[in-house]
């Protein structure tokens, strides 16, 4: 073979293998072309399924804290200073204390203020700390118990930390003039006043009491100024049971803790709902009280309902209309949830005819913690 033959041979194989090369090279490219168009398409199929995604559960939330209670949605009755939520925190603490004579509700702002704290989806949470009334309160109030609102229904309260035992009510707590309620032994006006001599002077009680008589609001008020020592923490009045229970009373707290915190416009809608200084309290100031406190449960109707999930004994509107009428006929009060000391229980004693005594508790002195 002529050396000019070879030379040929081997440049038409590099420019094949230099070809093979270039193909390779080539496909290379179209692969990772369509792998970055795949990948591309991928991805944006992914974010599109994500998006969708978050846009349907942040609408379905959206809307069903649209068409579930919330706790925002009490109309703003009180100064806009106050946190989100301040009117349902106010609705809910007014409540439980209007229905229970022994106890303190108070609902705990988190740190950002918030009354309440929203989990989505129609869903809020609501620390609250429930005391006894002869405890002291202590400010801020550190929680005791969570409600949980869920659908419109609140369920609770949860135990959060060692606390006051919620909702409880003593039945036959306080007897009513006419009732035919027949008292136990312990609790007969004679038995309390032998039980009575065995206690220190400074002896500190925690008593429901009950009176023989109907007493007007005028008396009420002559009682809370003649014993300026007492705490007078509840009333039990005529016509304002609030369950279908036979010997659970209803009535209104008179002892708190706030002075006037609604605007101007809610403050001339419920005219006489905070109580002034017990030195200072007239009967007319007690009579217009308990139709204010009752006009303000009367006129958020959601919020009522929402306590009947939970307690619905002692939320059924129609009862609460029909307290508010009787409330707007006569002010009678039968019975008391007083902290007082043992010389002023014994002398009210011989002042007032009484058919019952329940003494809840007993501290040997006001400074017992």
């Amino acid at each position: 073979m002529k050396e000019q033959d070879l030379d040929r041979l081997i440049n038409e194989q590099a420019e094949e293998q230099a070809g093979d090369l270039s193909e390779q090279k080539f496909q290379k490219r179209v692969r990772r072309a369509m792998n970055r168009t795949m990948y591309t398409r991928i991805l944006s199929v992914l974010a599109a399924v994500v998006l969708v995604g978050a846009l349907v559960f942040s609408g379905t939330s959206a809307a069903m804290n649209l068409l579930c209670y919330r706790p925002g949605q009490e109309d703003g009755f009180m100064d806009e200073s106050y946190g989100k939520g301040a009117e349902f925190a106010f609705l809910l603490e007014e409540t439980v204390n209007m229905n229970y004579p022994g106890m303190r509700c108070r609902v705990v702002p988190g740190d950002d203020g918030d009354y309440y704290t929203a989990r989505g989806f129609g869903r809020y949470d609501v620390n609250v700390s429930l005391t006894n009334t002869f405890d002291s309160v202590a400010l801020p109030c550190p929680p005791t118990h969570s409600f949980h609102i869920g659908m419109s229904e609140m369920t609770g309260p949860i135990m959060l930390n060692t606390g006051f035992a919620p909702f409880v009510r003593l039945v036959d707590e306080f007897a009513e003039p006419g009732s035919g309620h027949t008292s136990l032994n312990e609790n007969t006006p004679q038995s309390v006043k032998e039980e009575l001599e065995k206690l220190p002077d400074s002896a500190q009680l925690d008593v429901s009491v009950s009176f023989e008589s109907y007493l007007s609001a005028d008396e009420v008020a002559d009682l809370m100024h003649t014993y300026p020592g007492v705490q007078f923490q509840w009333l039990a009045l005529k016509g304002q049971e609030q369950s279908m229970i036979n010997g659970i009373a209803g009535g209104m707290f008179l002892y708190s803790i706030y002075g006037d915190m609604f605007d101007e416009e809610a403050a001339q809608h419920y005219p006489g709902y905070f109580l002034p200084n017990p030195d200072e309290i007239t009967g007319a100031d007690l009579e217009q009280c308990l139709r204010s406190r009752l006009q303000l449960q009367a006129d958020h109707p959601e919020f009522a309902k929402l306590m009947s999930s939970n307690l619905k004994e002692l939320f059924d509107n129609n009862l609460l209309r029909q307290r508010l009428e009787n409330a707007q006929k006569e002010w009678a009060c039968f019975g008391m949830r007083l902290m007082m000391g043992k010389e002023d229980l014994q002398q009210m004693m011989e002042k007032l005819p009484m058919t019952q005594i329940v003494v809840n508790d007993v501290k040997v002195s006001r400074y017992q913690k």
